[in-house]
């Protein structure tokens, strides 16, 4: 499996949950939505947010304008430009080639 592929899967992955997340009713029953474009925080939070004890935390945190609209422009940013998630996941490799190198190198 090449890397657009996996970037193609991911990309799919998160548009799928996004309109999941828009036809879902208020967005509480679904976990992970961390503000209001509900993106998927998928592996950070519980599925089930109502009686996670920083729930309250959460819902305030998204609630507030700065947070939400900030998050909102950086992640669409990121998610819906191939060439800026094809770009990070190449950086993030190099990045991990260059730290298994040195370690390989000087240890």
């Amino acid at each position: 499996m090449s890397a657009l592929q996996v970037i193609s899967h991911m990309y799919q992955a998160l548009k799928s949950s996004h309109e999941l997340s828009k036809s879902s009713a208020m967005g509480l029953y679904k976990g992970e939505n961390f503000f209001y474009g509900g993106y998927q925080f998928m592996y950070l939070f519980p599925r089930r947010l109502d009686w996670h004890p920083f729930a309250s935390f959460w819902f305030q945190v998204k609630k507030t304008f700065f947070f939400s609209k900030a998050l909102k422009l950086i992640f669409n940013f990121i998610f819906k430009n191939y060439l800026c998630a094809a770009a990070g996941v190449f950086v993030f490799m190099l990045l991990d080639f260059i730290d298994i190198f040195l370690f390989k190198l000087y240890f």
